[in-house]
């Protein structure tokens, strides 16, 4: 049997239709949340595909060349994430300063420090005076759990295969034990936590663990491969089983998590030898793969384009116009894209030809990041120390995009 973890380097055209599934699931939950009240699941199709994808590479790097090389995979990580957040965070930081009312502006600043420093998570779960705000930034706690996943999980990965050295066996097995036990006390503990504080179990990052670890065990494992007529059935029954989800289940899912985890998963099977043949129509459709291409701006940019709309207009954006701004949140995504991300991650690690983009590229990013931190330390200084500012736009808010702890 093949091993699709060391051999496979192809681009995954069902892994693109599962980002584009999740992507639109958790727009469109942030536009009408009546229309898909479980919409906000696609953060956990997210999740599962991230802890597939870089299981697999680093268990690839360790099968191929014998060691894992943190410093190369940081660096790859930070190329694929902090251009385009970085580029949103500063237009967000702007516009805050340019249309959110003052009173709001600690809640705004404070929540995109905590972005930039990938802990916007634990912000929002720490005390605060008053009631929450959606922030135009309030999405990126789902970046922040990845990126710490993204710190921790390459450490567990080199002991696990440390272990099975001293142990002298393979390092497959050692790591799918090591990746089940944390599947198992994570969604224990995500179950029990949901059941009594359910912000507290969905902004966690111990309580999200076993969904990046179930992507992990089943890229450990033996390449499980289907084909033919069970590959075909696999796959849809898997794609019934994501879109009931994000349709059916409401608030506080609990232990039907499980459902949507696991069909992800079950897609990704399906397509291990081949894209089945009943679905290559639809998963190559080109504006499912355009979706999934721009999926992480597309995330990035929908939610402050939604949010800033009615501190703009003065009032709710009906459906027309939501439709209109989606429209620029696309297109803000698809340049973002093409001109940010594309070029900064495809640029060469090595060879002098590159070296001065890599340099600007570094430089840039730096720079855009230090501006985003001290415009948020001064913006907080400055409103705290402006108690009497005026109450004027209070009812700006927009309540057609407001968004529970569920999102």
């Amino acid at each position: 049997m093949a091993d699709l973890v060391v051999t496979s380097s192809k681009r995954r055209l069902d892994i693109q239709a599962l980002r584009a599934l999740a992507v639109v699931a958790v727009v469109l939950y942030h536009s009408w949340p009546g229309l898909v009240p479980a919409g906000y699941l696609g953060v956990d199709i997210f999740f599962v595909i991230s802890g597939y994808l870089i299981t697999r590479h680093l268990v690839g790097e360790r099968v191929r060349d014998g060691r894992i090389r943190l410093g190369r995979f940081y660096v790859r990580r930070a190329r694929r994430l902090l251009p385009a957040a970085t580029l949103v965070l500063i237009v967000t930081a702007v516009m805050t300063l340019l249309v959110v009312p003052m009173q709001f502006w600690t809640d705004y600043f404070r929540q995109i420090a905590g972005s930039a420093l990938y802990v916007q998570n634990w912000v929002l779960l720490s005390p605060m005076e008053g009631p929450r705000i959606d922030t135009a930034v309030l999405h990126f706690w789902s970046l922040s759990v990845e990126e710490q996943f993204y710190l921790v999980w390459p450490l567990l990965v080199i002991a696990g295969a440390a272990i099975a050295a001293r142990l002298s066996r393979a390092p497959r097995p050692v790591l799918a034990v090591g990746a089940s036990v944390i599947i198992a006390a994570s969604l224990v503990l995500w179950i029990a936590t949901s059941a009594q504080n359910y912000e507290l179990a969905y902004f966690s990052t111990f309580t999200r663990a076993w969904e990046f670890a179930a992507g992990g065990l089943l890229a450990v494992l033996p390449a499980l491969s289907v084909t033919g007529r069970r590959a075909d059935a696999l796959f849809w029954v898997s794609a019934v089983a994501l879109v009931a989800s994000i349709l059916l289940l409401g608030t506080n899912p609990g232990a039907w998590t499980i459902i949507p985890v696991v069909a992800t998963g079950a897609m990704i099977v399906a397509g291990n030898a081949e894209l089945p043949r009943s679905a290559r129509a639809i998963v190559g459709w080109r504006p499912v793969q355009f979706t999934g291409d721009i999926s992480y701006a597309l995330y990035l940019w929908h939610w402050p384009v939604l949010i800033f709309a009615p501190f703009i207009t003065g009032s709710p954006s009906p459906s027309w116009f939501m439709v209109l701004l989606l429209a620029f949140a696309v297109l803000l995504s698809w340049g973002t894209t093409k001109f940010v991300e594309n070029p900064i991650r495809r640029t060469p690690l090595e060879g002098d030809h590159f070296r001065r983009r890599r340099r600007v590229s570094v430089a840039t990013v730096t720079a855009g990041l230090v501006v985003t931190l001290a415009l948020s330390g001064a913006s907080i200084w400055t409103s705290k120390n402006n108690p009497e500012v005026t109450q004027a736009c209070l009812d700006r808010n927009n309540s057609r995009t407001g968004i529970e702890p569920s999102n």
